[in-house]
């Protein structure tokens, strides 16, 4: 029978060490299985008004997850250990980190989508009526944003690896992203800005690119930064494919549609169809 996985904070796990302020069920002892989760908002605790995808994973072990996930992370800054100290504290600095049975991570859906914003990056407006996504897409720099993956998915190895770190060689799993719609349907984040989004629908509009061309772009970007991460041959890197997991949003919308809550967030039954693949494939590799 699986259960539902405890999340706490960096803040919360320093007080289960201090031996204060948690209950009894909430101690490190009393879970079977630790895992230490960090990524983007699909992670996030709190980032969106119904919650986010590891607040709907059931395991089959007593499962505790921290979680030093934010809004917006990128690769880049994940692996950054001046700008991500808890994440790399928690994982791999000497007197500071434990010992967790995995990595729970999330990443590279922002990066691409930073890309795809970029006026010098992996779009470029199209000359003259655009007959296909090739002409679309700048090849040349959409290989130098797959270089910057492999980079930075090699460095969160060398974290995980680190000399003196207790989780050198423990399993990370991450999984890609199902197919979004480009869409006018912002996210309410509680951040700074307020209203984030919507991205993809602001890049393609942006670089001038035919609505007619924007859900074939969509999915050959999400197949291509699939095809990167299941073919990276890390060691003890477990990629999730989770494409074709979700109901797509119809174009055009601005809200919940289908199984999204908003252009690049599922809805929390969506989120419960990612949580539930997730869960499957960490259960098969940590039985």
């Amino acid at each position: 029978m699986s259960m539902k996985a405890r999340i706490l904070t960096p803040s919360q796990l320093a007080d289960i060490n201090a031996s204060s302020n948690i209950g009894q069920n909430d101690r490190w002892e009393f879970f079977e299985r630790h895992y230490l989760a960090e990524g983007d908002s699909w992670f996030t605790l709190a980032a969106l008004p119904g919650g986010n995808v590891l607040q709907e994973i059931h395991l089959e072990r007593d499962s505790l997850i921290v979680n030093t996930a934010y809004p917006g992370d990128t690769l880049k800054r994940i692996v950054q250990w001046r700008r991500n100290i808890p994440f790399v504290n928690l994982l791999s600095k000497r007197n500071f980190a434990e010992k967790w049975d995995a990595v729970l991570l999330s990443a590279g859906g922002n990066d691409i989508i930073d890309a795809a914003l970029s006026p010098e990056g992996i779009l470029r407006r199209p000359s003259g009526v655009p007959r296909s996504v090739d002409d679309c897409i700048d090849d040349r720099n959409l290989k130098v944003f797959e270089d910057y993956m492999r980079a930075n998915m090699g460095a969160v190895i060398e974290l995980r690896d680190a000399p003196g770190s207790p989780n050198r060689g423990i399993p990370i799993f991450m999984h890609t992203y199902d197919y979004p719609t480009a869409r006018p349907a912002p996210a309410k984040l509680f951040d700074l800005t307020g209203i984030s989004g919507p991205w993809l629908y602001r890049a393609y509009t942006g670089h001038g690119i035919p609505e007619n061309l924007w859900v074939a772009l969509t999915d050959h970007l999400i197949d291509r930064l699939a095809a990167l991460l299941t073919t990276l041959n890390l060691p003890n890197l477990h990629v999730i494919d989770t494409r074709n997991t979700l109901t797509r949003a119809a174009p055009g919308s601005t809200g919940d549609s289908g199984d999204w809550l908003n252009e690049i967030h599922a809805n929390r039954k969506g989120r419960r169809k990612i949580a539930d693949k997730l869960a499957a494939a960490i259960d098969t590799v940590m039985a």
